[in-house]
C-alpha cells in the first residue's frame, strides 16, 4: 500500500509540473501554420515569376535583344536569391547527366547534333527544378532535353 501511495504521489507531482494547455498555445500554433502557408504561397509565386522571366529571356535572345536579355537575367538571379534565402535551391541540370529523381526528360536530340555533351547529358532546360535545401524534398522536377 505504501508503494502504491508513493507511486500515486509521484504521478500527482508530475501532473502538477505539467503546463496547462491554453488557448494562446493553440492560436500560436495556428499562426505558425498560417505563416508557413503564406511563405509556401510566396515561394510558388516566385517560382512562377522565374518561369515567366525565363520565357521572356528566351524570347529576347531569339530576337537578338542582348541588353534586354542581360537585364532579365539579373531579375531571374534576384528571384533565385530570394528563393535561396528561403531555403529553396534550384536543381542544377544543364550539362549534368540525367537524374530521374530530380529531372524529367521531355525530349532528346542526337549526339551528332553537338560535340560537347555525351549521351544522357542535359542539353537544354525547359523548366527549372527546385527543392528544399535542408531536406532535399522536391518541389518540382526539372523538365529537360537530353542527348541520345
Amino acid at each position: 500500500m505504501t508503494n502504491e501511495s508513493t507511486y500515486i504521489q509521484a504521478i500527482r507531482k508530475k501532473l502538477q509540473e505539467l503546463k496547462p494547455i491554453t488557448k494562446l498555445d493553440f492560436e500560436s500554433e495556428k499562426n505558425n501554420i498560417d505563416h508557413q502557408q503564406e511563405v509556401n504561397k510566396l515561394i510558388h509565386l516566385t517560382i512562377q515569376a522565374v518561369d515567366a522571366m525565363d520565357l521572356i529571356y528566351q524570347s529576347a535572345l531569339k530576337m537578338n535583344l542582348k541588353e534586354w536579355g542581360e537585364q532579365i537575367e539579373v531579375i531571374i538571379n534576384d528571384y533565385l536569391k530570394i528563393l535561396d534565402s528561403n531555403g529553396i535551391e534550384e536543381i542544377k541540370s544543364l550539362g549534368e547527366f540525367m537524374n530521374s529523381g530530380t529531372m524529367t526528360s521531355i525530349g532528346t536530340i542526337p549526339e551528332s547534333f553537338q560535340a560537347e555533351l555525351q549521351k544522357f547529358q542535359v542539353f537544354g532546360v525547359h523548366e527549372r527544378g527546385f527543392r528544399h535545401k535542408d531536406t532535399g524534398k522536391l518541389i518540382r522536377d526539372a523538365k529537360v532535353i537530353t542527348i541520345y
